[in-house]
C-alpha cells in the first residue's frame, strides 16, 4: 500500500495541484509520509504528518525552510501550500521539488570518514558543490526536497 492515496490529499492541495500524472515514494522516513508529484506544472515534494508531535516537527520545518529561503542565498525549495487538519491530527506541506543527491545518499557508501565530513561540512556552505537534500526524518538534513546551490544549476 502507498503511503498517500490521491484521495486523501487535502482539497487546497487538490486545487493548486490540478491535475497529478504521478506519484513516486522514495525511501520513507520515520516522521512523515513523502511523495514526489509530477504534474503538468511540475514537480513537487509532498509531505504528511500524523499526529500532533509530528505535525509539530512539520510545521518547523516549514518555518526553517522558510527563514532559509528569505534569509541566505542558498537554493531552498520553495514552500507552496501548508495545511493543517486539526479534525484528523494531519500536517501536509507541499514543496518545489530540487533535484539533486540526498546526503543520505551521498554517505551510503562512502568508506572515507574524512570524505564523508567533508560532504557534511559543504552541504551547509553557500557555494557547496554538494547538493542537500532528504528528509528532516534522516537524520542529516532539515530539508525537504533535493536542494542545490546556484553554482550547481549553472
Amino acid at each position: 500500500m502507498q503511503p498517500i492515496q490521491i484521495g486523501e490529499i487535502p482539497d487546497e492541495i487538490g486545487e493548486y495541484l490540478k491535475n497529478i500524472n504521478s506519484i513516486k515514494f522514495p525511501r520513507q522516513g520515520y516522521t512523515s509520509d513523502v511523495g514526489i508529484i509530477h504534474n503538468h506544472q511540475g514537480s513537487y515534494v509532498l509531505k504528511r504528518t500524523k499526529g500532533e508531535w509530528f505535525c509539530s516537527l512539520l510545521k518547523r520545518e516549514v518555518s526553517v525552510l522558510n527563514c532559509l529561503a528569505k534569509e541566505t542565498k542558498l537554493l531552498i525549495p520553495k514552500v507552496k501550500l501548508f495545511v493543517e487538519q486539526k479534525q484528523n491530527s494531519q500536517c501536509w506541506a507541499l514543496l518545489e521539488f530540487l533535484q539533486g543527491e540526498t546526503i543520505r545518499l551521498a554517505l551510503k557508501d562512502e568508506k572515507n570518514k574524512e570524505t564523508s565530513q567533508e560532504i557534511i561540512f559543504n552541504a551547509f556552505q553557500q557555494k557547496s558543490p554538494t547538493s542537500i537534500g532528504g528528509e528532516m526524518n534522516a537524520g542529516l538534513s532539515i530539508f525537504s526536497a533535493g536542494a542545490q546551490t546556484s553554482a550547481e544549476r549553472s
